[in-house]
């Protein structure tokens, strides 16, 4: 959610035209999104500030929308990108504290695993509504019916503060009700479960600005661990580094099916690369770094952390891996990465090389440093640990003049040369 709500001009998937192509390419032309007569008509049904009206008079939209978030159906989220982008908008969140119920039919081994959870936190993957009136919400509960055995559970959502990062917002009104609908994502604390009577059950929930400080705090850890922001460009990697490796590569090649900008086009085939370095296929990554490489046509596109996504042992040896970015030095770097996976080290080195060449920068930066690492990651694996060692201690003290001591990348090189220096000395003696 928090990717397809960001606005970038750059991704093609905010563009009518692009998503009218995509739908085009589709091997499934009545796929219950788009009617049969194209992408334009369907855009046009509704006006910007109009999309929660939309969503709430199309029954047949509402099922397919949340179909496949329930379903993680990467092609059809990428199809309605816009449409999702424009109706999250307008869900701003509410300005003072407010109680709301929803109704809804659970399996009793789905309310023993909330229960388990007490105290911690609860997600929903789909849009959902939530009432004011506890009765209403009850007697709606019959269209969530799904299991044959049942247990009947009102959940009981309190929001404490005025402000929330929660994307909700106020869809309809009456004199019994207010409706409130949620977007997907949403995440609340579960402060107890209670049993009514007989297969009747009370959930309470809670949201407020101190756990949500929490979880943004976990977030913005788990982004560090990444080690680039998430965007839609790199929104691929995030999901191929918490296993969804298959979701990822569709991902990237629907952008890359309406992709028409080089340096777009150049990013999305590095990210590709980064997953096919990760599924050990060398081969395919090289090829599409390459194709990158030919793409590329500026070094200011984006900027990237130096945070290897998860780095490669090799007996306790931290390798140097391919990580995101469209400035041509890491393109080269992650050239480099690929050629010493397939033992090509001439050629490994030649990248090196040209990526040393290519910046425009001053020689100490960050991205040297990564460079250097690369070298002395192909001399190791050719076994010359002489250089190996002389180039890990290039990399070293240029990130210690540009990096904080706590960057991983300092404790990869330190390792790194530990390791080196205690092979050297046994050979030695």
């Amino acid at each position: 959610m928090k990717t397809i709500l960001q606005f970038d001009n750059t991704n093609p998937l905010t563009d009518i035209a692009s998503l009218v192509q995509l739908h085009q390419n589709s091997t499934n032309e009545t796929d219950g999104i788009f009617p049969s007569n194209g992408d334009y008509e369907f855009y046009q049904k509704y006006v910007l500030n109009k999309t929660i009206d939309y969503y709430l008079t199309n029954a047949s939209l509402k099922d397919e929308l949340n179909m496949c978030f329930g379903s993680k159906n990467i092609q059809k989220i990428c199809k309605l990108w816009l449409f999702i982008h424009d109706l999250l908008k307008q869900l701003p969140g509410s300005k003072k504290p407010v109680t709301l119920y929803r109704g809804q039919y659970l399996a009793t081994q789905e309310i023993q695993e909330i229960r388990n959870n007490t105290g911690g936190f609860m997600q929903y993957f789909k849009f959902f509504s939530m009432s004011t009136s506890n009765i209403l919400a009850i007697c709606r509960r019959e269209e969530d019916y799904l299991h044959l055995h049942p247990e009947s559970v009102l959940f009981q959502l309190k929001i404490n503060d005025s402000y929330t990062n929660t994307r909700f917002g106020l869809v309809t009104q009456t004199n019994e009700e207010k409706t409130f609908l949620f977007a997907p994502g949403s995440i609340f604390r579960i402060e107890s479960v209670e049993k009514l009577s007989d297969h009747t059950w009370c959930c309470k929930l809670c949201l407020s600005n101190a756990d949500e400080n929490k979880l943004t705090s976990t977030f913005q850890h788990y982004e560090k661990e990444i080690g680039t922001a998430l965007t839609f460009l790199s929104l691929g990697i995030y999901l191929s580094e918490i296993g969804q490796v298959d979701e990822a590569i569709t991902y990237f090649q629907t952008l890359l099916s309406v992709s028409k900008d080089p340096d777009i086009t150049s990013a999305i085939l590095n990210n590709l690369a980064i997953i096919s370095t990760c599924k050990d296929d060398p081969a395919v990554a090289r090829s599409q770094l390459e194709q990158a490489l030919k793409l590329q046509t500026s070094d200011t596109h984006t900027t990237s952390t130096v945070t290897l996504l998860s780095p490669k042992k090799t007996l306790d040896m931290m390798l140097a891996q391919p990580i995101p970015s469209t400035l041509p030095i890491i393109n080269y770097y992650n050239l480099a990465c690929i050629h010493r996976d397939l033992e090509r080290f001439d050629e490994a080195l030649k990248e090196c090389e040209k990526a040393l060449k290519s910046t425009k920068t001053e020689i100490n930066s960050t991205h040297t440093a990564l460079v250097y690492g690369a070298m002395g990651s192909v001399y190791y694996a050719r076994e010359d640990h002489g250089n190996a060692l002389k180039y890990f201690r290039m990399a070293l003290d240029v990130a210690l003049i540009h990096l904080p001591s706590t960057d991983p990348l300092i404790y990869q090189y330190l390792n790194n040369i530990r390791i080196l220096s205690n092979n050297i000395k046994s050979t030695l003696s």
